[in-house]
């Protein structure tokens, strides 16, 4: 009779399973690509406040940027802004 896990085994599971797609997803991700993903989120969260090329300079400068030989923090951290930048409950 093969032993069942228990509801936390498969709960952490799931979860590595997800955060290991997505880092493999933010791993293919360009620059550009990144980029757009958190113009979106701004862009929903703002809600087209502003338009004028202040708030356009404002968003840059609230857009993150990941260097090109990241820490597993920074990598991490990525990812999970890609997760919530996704999850519509996050953006109201």
């Amino acid at each position: 009779m093969a032993a069942r896990s228990s509801p936390r085994s498969r709960r952490l599971r799931t979860r590595f399973r997800r955060a290991t797609e997505s880092l493999h997803k933010l791993a293919k991700l360009s620059e550009a690509e990144r980029r757009r993903l958190v113009d979106g989120f701004l862009t929903a969260a703002f809600g087209g406040v502003g338009t004028d090329s202040t708030f356009a300079g404002i968003t840059r400068s609230m857009t993150p940027e990941l260097p090109d030989d990241p820490d597993t923090e920074q990598v991490q951290a990525w990812v999970e802004l890609a997760e919530l930048s996704q999850d519509p409950d996050f953006r109201g």
